[in-house]
């Protein structure tokens, strides 16, 4: 097999392109851009900041896009390439790359490539998620457990949620060693060596890292590890997750057919290799050893929200689901095993879902950045209203939905996925602030600790109108100015 690396570079490529080709800043984006600040840190992420800092010998920053970007897709090549030389050593390299490029089967994945500055840190972690069990194999023991462990560690002081992947590469790992027909009791000491791995390192995290860099703020979109009716909690994130999933992932609230189908795939594969270890290998070892390999598929299932589920509460934002890209890339592993010799044709299949994410990429891409002019527009719409207003003297409420592209519409039909992917920058949160900033408006949030009252009906209809226009009607009382793009028409 000719080295991967160029042709997973290439691919890689492809992928993010239209994200480079659209240039946009995505959410946290705006603030680091034009503030300059890190501050993974107190998220728990103490790691983010050090690759950061180290990038630009200051803790100070500065957008200079698209160079993470370029940095990330090398890294991301580099670990793939690694990856395959573990679970695809000996095949074709359009095994290879079909396999490696299932990855990117995950539309949620496509807010982390979004993003001008966090995207070198989630690629980070991303790419030492799937190097986990590549690089452990060899070398005195206590040395590869020091060295496991130590990604473990790493991993979770990147991004938290990438911790889902590596769980995903321990259960391909068991699987492989299932396909190369070891020795029944080498398959569960290997499986115990990393499952020993993953705790010790999770909890080097939680314990001794997490404390010492958690900011403590615990709220909704940093939710801390639940202490109470842990059940309770899990089952209400897993359904909030289901939810998410079935709205996005497909059209039609097809998410969850659509795991199902892949969970099928997977099991089948499963079997089909278990099978052919039995013939080989028999005894209760090799019985137990099958019937996890069979259950695995299933099981994994819930690792795709995986940790997020022991959260307080849920994280419904893309990023948190990349977990779904370790399924996809274990599915494709089992397949590629199941197939006999005779079949290893039949993995030019796996071009039907990577030729269909390559197309979700492409779609998004134009739609942000179409719907990036619209809001543009808008801003700039705004800030001539409200011209005659100092900087600083309001606080802004939305109420209905700002306009959208005509393209970012037309993608929805096939793409729900849009929907969570593409922010809002007209709705009551955070970013707005942020997004007009870059725009030249400097106004206020109206966030909780401001004690401003923000139910609209208090000023629709029952305020001035400061401003008329196509797109909203700006109601204004004392401080607090509400765009309506619902252009509510009060009866008399």
């Amino acid at each position: 097999m000719k080295p991967p690396f160029r042709s997973l570079l290439l691919s890689i490529s492809l992928f993010v392109l239209p994200l480079l080709l659209a240039n946009i800043y995505y959410i946290d984006d705006n603030g680091r851009a034009a503030l300059g600040y890190t501050n993974w840190g107190p998220d728990g992420r103490p790691l983010a900041d050090i690759v950061i800092k180290a990038l630009f010998l200051s803790s100070h920053i500065s957008d200079i896009f698209p160079l993470p970007l370029i940095a990330t897709v090398l890294i991301l090549a580099a670990s793939l390439t690694q990856f395959s030389h573990h679970f695809l050593a000996g095949r074709s390299l359009s095994t290879v790359s079909l396999v490696s490029m299932t990855v990117f089967c995950n539309p949620y994945l496509l807010e982390i490539f979004s993003y001008r500055f966090d995207v070198l840190t989630l690629g980070s972690a991303l790419s030492l998620s799937l190097i986990y069990c590549c690089r452990t194999d060899s070398g005195h023991r206590w040395l590869r457990f020091i060295l496991g462990t130590g990604i473990i560690v790493a991993i979770y002081c990147l991004y938290q949620t990438m911790i889902n992947i590596a769980v995903f590469m321990i259960i391909a790992d068991f699987i492989r060693n299932l396909h190369e027909r070891c020795e029944p009791t080498l398959i569960l000491k290997s499986l115990a060596r990393r499952i020993a791995e993953f705790f010790v390192g999770t909890l080097l995290y939680l314990k001794v890292i997490l404390p010492a860099t958690f900011s403590g703020q615990d709220v909704a979109n940093h939710p801390t590890i639940a202490t109470n009716n842990i059940s309770v909690t899990i089952i209400n994130n897993l359904n909030s997750y289901l939810n998410f999933v079935n709205s996005t992932l497909a059209k039609h609230q097809g998410g969850v057919h659509f795991l199902m189908i892949i969970c099928l795939i997977a099991m089948i594969s499963a079997l089909v290799i278990s099978l052919r270890y039995l013939r080989l290998h028999k005894g209760p070892l090799s019985l137990l050893v099958c019937f996890g390999a069979i259950i695995a598929p299933c099981v994994a299932v819930l690792l795709i929200p995986g940790s997020l589920l022991l959260l307080k509460n849920s994280l419904l934002t893309p990023r948190s689901l990349a977990g779904l890209s370790g399924y996809m890339l274990l599915t494709a592993l089992l397949f590629t095993y199941a197939l006999p010799q005779r079949l290893k044709s039949m993995n030019w299949l796996l071009i039907i879902p990577v030729l269909q994410s390559l197309i979700l990429v492409y779609t998004y891409g134009n739609s942000l950045r179409e719907q990036a002019k619209f809001n543009d527009d808008l801003v700039r719409q705004i800030k001539t209203d409200t011209r005659d207003l100092d900087y600083n003297s309001v606080y802004f409420i939305y109420s209905g939905q700002s306009a959208h592209s005509p393209v970012y519409n037309n993608a929805m039909v096939n793409y729900p996925v849009l929907s969570v992917l593409i922010p809002d920058y007209f709705s009551n949160w955070y970013w707005p602030v942020g997004n007009m900033m870059m725009n030249g408006l400097n106004q206020h949030w109206a966030s909780p600790e401001t004690g401003i009252n923000t139910d609209v009906n208090r000023y629709i209809c029952h305020s001035v109108i400061f401003s008329r226009n196509q797109d909203y009607i700006m109601w204004k009382l004392d401080n607090v100015i509400v765009v309506d793009f619902n252009r509510t028409n009060c009866q008399q």
